[in-house]
This record gives C-alpha cells, sequence and structure tokens, in this order.
C-alpha cells in the first residue's frame, strides 16, 4: 500500500514526489499521458521546423512565491512577464465583456 498517491506527473507532481522520496515515505504518481513533465514539452513547428515551447505558460513571483521557488530550485530559465494577470470574462453572448473583476472593459 502506498502513503501517498500523486496524481499528475507535471512539474509540480515531480517535486511532490521528490520531496515525498526525501522523507522517504512511498508514493506512486499517476499520469495520464504517456510521458512525465505536464506542459513542460518543446515540439518542431511544421512550419518553420524549429522547436516551440508548449508550456508552461506564466507564473507571476510577487503572489505565488512558492512557485517561484520551484522554479529557481529546478533551474529553469524564466522571461519577465509584461501581462498584469487582467482577465477578460464573457459572461452573456449579448453583452459586453468584463474585467476579472468585474468591472466593464
Amino acid at each position: 500500500m502506498l502513503d501517498v498517491a500523486v496524481v499528475g506527473g507535471g512539474v509540480c507532481g515531480l517535486a511532490l514526489a521528490r520531496r515525498l522520496s526525501e522523507r522517504g515515505l512511498d508514493y506512486g504518481i499517476f499520469e495520464a499521458r504517456p510521458r512525465a513533465g505536464g506542459r513542460v514539452l518543446s515540439r518542431p513547428c511544421s512550419v518553420s521546423a524549429i522547436n516551440v515551447d508548449l508550456g508552461p505558460t506564466w507564473f507571476w513571483p510577487e503572489t505565488e512565491p512558492f512557485m517561484e521557488l520551484l522554479v529557481g530550485e529546478l533551474g529553469l530559465k524564466t522571461l519577465p512577464q509584461t501581462d498584469d494577470g487582467t482577465l477578460m470574462v464573457l459572461a452573456e453572448a449579448d453583452k459586453p465583456a468584463l474585467g476579472s473583476k468585474g468591472t466593464k472593459l
């Protein structure tokens, strides 16, 4: 019997598995895809023939300090994010889109 079942073999699931291993716990990683890594994946573009990163996309270090620690610990390269995270929400097809805080854009 496992101590912990880790659902998802993306960056966070793999980082969790490493921590569990450091603590001597028995764990299993259950991933739907035939490979680990989640959204961390590059594929050649059929048009340009260069590798294109498919994700992960972005995070905000100011509001996601644990993700910043994980990214640094894994030695992953980051680029500055110029998007402030504002979302557009279309709640009704015949109404204007709203900002993420319910304000009109």
